[in-house]
């Protein structure tokens, strides 16, 4: 990150000289800057363990399901969580995702509610596209509140810098990741781990982002190669 800010400050910097065009052409072309895919630290995953295998790391991910709520139980178990099972300084992260990239959910849903008769193709596609413009603007609704449809999801992941991958370094890591899901399935939080597949996907689903689009392209996740060659588009 502090590479891509290098070069974004001396770009700037170039365009506010008094021959901004031609120095800032200058400076690109005196520029050696990667590609963004070998800025990721992303490099492998093992099924058998649900590790990710970075370049000076390893860690792991999980999906849970949102929270529509809490109780007393709940806040308990996240705490001694924290307090007791977690190793010092080494910090879980939890990101909640909101995505618009719901056409095939939307398409799925409305499958069981098609519309009969002559007229059917036409209501058909009215219904969709009532649903896609509340997921690219919002509903409109008679108080004029601005609700949107959108996916909503959990993660939480975990990642501790190490370049060993001896059995004792990968056992205390797997037991880690038993004991924060055995934790939250005693709050009745599920959890399951986020495969190659749909790690690589949700990677490249924020780096090649496209604001608009409410249909994700999918990736051809291979296992042959770097995940964070995968996750990039080629021309990036």
């Amino acid at each position: 990150m502090e590479r891509l800010l290098d070069a974004a400050n001396r770009l700037i910097q170039a365009f506010n000289t008094p021959d901004g065009a031609t120095q800032a052409n200058k400076t690109l072309g005196e520029m050696n800057y990667p590609q963004i895919s070998s800025m990721l630290p992303y490099r492998d995953y093992d099924a058998e363990s649900g590790l990710y295998m970075n370049n000076a790391s390893l860690g792991f991910m999980l999906q849970a399901v949102p929270l529509m709520g809490a109780n007393e139980h709940i806040i308990q178990v996240l705490d001694d969580l924290i307090k007791s099972k977690l190793p010092r300084h080494i910090p879980i992260a939890f990101h909640f995702v909101s995505s618009k990239v719901i056409g095939e959910q939307i398409d799925a849903g409305l499958a069981d509610f098609r519309w009969q008769g002559t007229q059917a193709e036409r209501f058909n596609r009215i219904t969709q596209a009532f649903y896609h413009r509340a997921a690219q603007q919002h509903f409109n609704s008679p108080t004029h509140l601005p609700l949107t449809l959108r996916d909503y999801r959990l993660y939480l992941s975990y990642c501790q810098k190490t370049k060993k991958r001896d059995s004792a370094t990968l056992m205390a890591l797997t037991h880690l990741l038993k004991v924060i899901r055995a934790s939250l399935d005693s709050a009745k939080i599920s959890t399951q781990s986020v495969s190659q597949a749909d790690f690589v996907n949700i990677i490249s689903q924020m780096v090649n982002h496209f604001p608009d689009a409410l249909y994700a392209d999918p990736v051809n996740v291979s296992t042959y190669d770097d995940l964070n060659r995968q996750c990039v588009d080629r021309s990036l």
